[in-house]
């Protein structure tokens, strides 16, 4: 009996990404080199911190021309208000009022993949050609982000609040998987902690549509409801965690960076489309009963086919065209 396939991890033999400074800096690399995550492409001077102080603020006056101040220094006053500098910096005067600014730093431009430098711009861009595992999301809705991958375990509802307090401690530039559901009350606790790009097994409906009133990126690996992430995927982006990655919200993809062809191909080509039913093979129930659901095949017989779900470890007979191969 043969039965429609859904390839959830697809092997890209090459992609191409841009990584850009803020600015004009200097870059470090050159056309042909091998980059891996850590390399430093190239280096500029940004400043990471500033305050808006206004049109009627009042500087203290300086007996350099620098008009710099160490952290802690009066620099001058709005109203009856002191201002002291929060950290190291100088003072500008602008045309919507004065602001302090932090001394410059360096801004490290790192890839966040392996690959080779195909092109530089301006002393300002790389191209570089890596390859990817792609995730096919169902759900998805947001803007593309791109950020560092943290994995949540596969937690119960009451450990989830937990481990956004140990895992998190910045949300900036992160992408994270909360776990196999996400309902209301985790979303709004993410959104809370400002996480703007979020991926689950499955989640509610209701969590849905705070996604998109907030402008969250969600991606849902199956659906909505109760559906746990199937394994192969949570196995997978487990083992990948802290990684670079890009979510792809209009092509319905989580592409992940992968070092090297042949420790991933074994994912197959993605036009197979129809495959001989087997013996614990993972498939997708899709009759109403039990829809979305994933399970094992425990055993294919003329009347139809069984399967044994991961929800509940319950047996359920399906007919096809009542489910897919999920590989």
């Amino acid at each position: 009996m043969y039965v429609p396939i859904i390839k959830k991890l697809i092997y890209k033999s090459q992609f191409l990404v841009e990584r850009v400074l803020p600015k004009e800096g200097q870059i470090s690399v050159s056309v042909g080199d091998q980059v891996d995550p850590s390399v430093k492409l190239g280096t500029c001077k940004v400043v990471y911190e500033m305050v808006k102080l206004g049109s009627k603020f009042k500087a203290v006056k300086q007996t350099d021309d620098l008009n710099h101040y160490v952290d802690g220094a009066l620099v001058g006053t709005a109203g009856r208000k002191k201002f002291f500098a929060p950290f190291n910096g100088h003072l500008e005067e602008t045309s919507e009022g004065f602001v302090f600014k932090a001394e410059d730093k360096d801004y490290w431009l790192l890839p966040g993949v392996w690959g080779e430098v195909k092109d530089i711009s301006n002393n300002r861009s790389v191209l570089v050609k890596s390859q990817s595992v792609d995730i096919h999301v169902p759900v998805a809705c947001g803007e593309q982000f791109s950020g560092e991958l943290v994995v949540f375990p596969n937690p119960s509802e009451m450990l989830a609040e937990q481990y956004f307090h140990n895992y998190i401690k910045s949300a900036a530039g992160k992408v994270v998987y909360v776990g196999n559901h996400l309902n209301l009350e985790l979303i709004e606790k993410a959104h809370s902690l400002k996480l703007t790009a979020l991926l689950a097994g499955s989640a509610t409906k209701d969590a849905y549509d705070y996604a998109v009133e907030n402008n969250i990126s969600l991606g849902l690996f199956v659906g909505f409801g109760k559906i746990n992430t199937p394994d192969k995927i949570y196995q997978f982006i487990n083992e990948v965690t802290n990684r670079y990655v890009f979510f792809l919200v209009e092509k319905n993809t989580l592409q992940i960076p992968v070092p090297t062809k042949n420790e991933y191909q074994q994912n197959g080509k993605p036009n197979k489309i129809l495959k001989y039913i087997r013996k614990d093979m993972e498939v997708q129930v899709l009759n109403s009963e039990n829809f979305g659901q994933i399970g094992t095949v425990d055993r294919a017989t003329k009347s139809g086919i069984f399967v044994k779900l991961h929800e509940n470890n319950q047996e359920v007979e399906v007919n096809p065209p009542n489910l897919l191969i999920i590989e």
